[in-house]
This record gives structure tokens, sequence and C-alpha cells, in this order.
């Protein structure tokens, strides 16, 4: 065998283990890896898109439903003050903010 026969022969072997690899994440690893722009189609009901402009690693732009993905939003401020106090609805109002927080949809 020449030496470049030998390494023609080195370079198939590290494209088949370089493939094996892939293969073997693609297939046996609990994530989904994308490596195109993915599209949903037919009847989603989460109907979440993500910004295809921002990092494949970590995307801060998101949409629901058929809107168009934004960024992280602020927080509002939990109410205070007024001329009429609702101490009920303040108090829900003040919960829906911590989930919204929770979910990393306001900040």
């Amino acid at each position: 065998m020449t030496r470049e026969e030998s390494q023609i022969i080195a370079k198939l072997q590290k494209r088949i283990s370089d493939l094996e690899v892939l293969l073997h994440k693609d297939s046996y690893s609990n994530l989904e890896i994308f490596r195109k722009q993915v599209e949903f189609k037919g009847d989603l009901s989460f109907g979440i898109m993500l910004d295809a402009t921002t990092s494949p690693k970590k995307s801060t732009n998101i949409g629901f439903f058929g809107k168009a993905p934004v960024s992280v939003q602020t927080v509002p401020t939990t109410p205070s003050g007024g001329a009429t106090q609702d101490g009920q609805a303040r108090t829900t109002i003040g919960q829906i903010i911590t989930i919204l927080n929770n979910l990393g949809i306001t900040q």
C-alpha cells in the first residue's frame, strides 16, 4: 500500500468516526438537534416561534400563537395607591407577575 493510499484510508476512517459520533448524538440524546431552519406545520396547540436571528444556543426572542417573536418584556409593577383598592385583585396581579417572571416571559 502506498503512502497516499494510507493517507486516504486514514481520512476515510476519521470521517466514519465523526459520522458515528453524530449519529450517536442524534439517535441517543434526550435533545433534538436541528442543523437547519425548522418549520412546524399542522395543528400545533403551543404555537411557539423562535427568532431565527439569535444565536442557536440561546434565543431571547420568542412568540406564541403566530405572533412575531419579541424579546423578554419588562415586568409590570405591582399596583399600589389609587382611590379604590381591591386587595384580592392586587394579590392576583402580583401572582400573575410572579408566574410571568418564573416562565422567563418578563424580567
